[in-house]
């Protein structure tokens, strides 16, 4: 009797590569929505940073020099008088939840709601992100130019 002498296999078979790959495609279909939503909340984290950042410096702005900073707020830009102007991307839209269209920082450190009420003590802004449904960050301003965050659950 012949003893057969198998060679010895090197390397995956064609059904083999076929498998993993459809595996790694399933596994990564079912990743890429929670990294895009990552990338949607960080977007919408960034923009509360240059939202408090321009708050922040408008605010020491109209301190130093002894005379009133506004800052203003579109829908598509915020418009920093200190610093010029921080435009943030299409998608992005930063909304007054109650509707002041601009903030006034006077020079002894108080904020004036332009538009609001005379008795409006303090203002909440939503910060939303078009591509993150997972709620909103809100950013509120007291009358003394304090600043507190809420990272609500509402939508916008």
């Amino acid at each position: 009797m012949k003893a057969f002498n198998r060679p010895i296999q090197t390397g995956f078979t064609l059904i083999e590569l076929l498998v993993t790959i459809s595996v790694l495609g399933i596994i990564a279909s079912i990743a890429a929505p929670s990294f895009q939503n990552q990338i949607a909340k960080r977007k919408m984290e960034d923009a509360f940073s240059q939202i408090e950042t321009c708050f922040k410096e408008s605010r020491i702005e109209a301190n130093i020099t002894r005379s009133p900073v506004t800052v203003r707020f579109n829908t598509q830009t915020l418009n920093c008088a200190t610093k010029g102007n921080i435009e943030f991307a299409p998608p992005l839209s930063v909304v007054a939840v109650r509707g002041t269209p601009s903030i006034r920082f006077n020079a002894n450190g108080t904020v004036n709601f332009v538009g609001a009420s005379s008795a409006t003590l303090e203002e909440t802004f939503q910060i939303c992100y078009n591509d993150y449904a997972q709620g909103s960050i809100d950013l509120t301003i007291n009358s003394r130019g304090r600043l507190s965050r809420n990272t609500g659950g509402r939508t916008c």
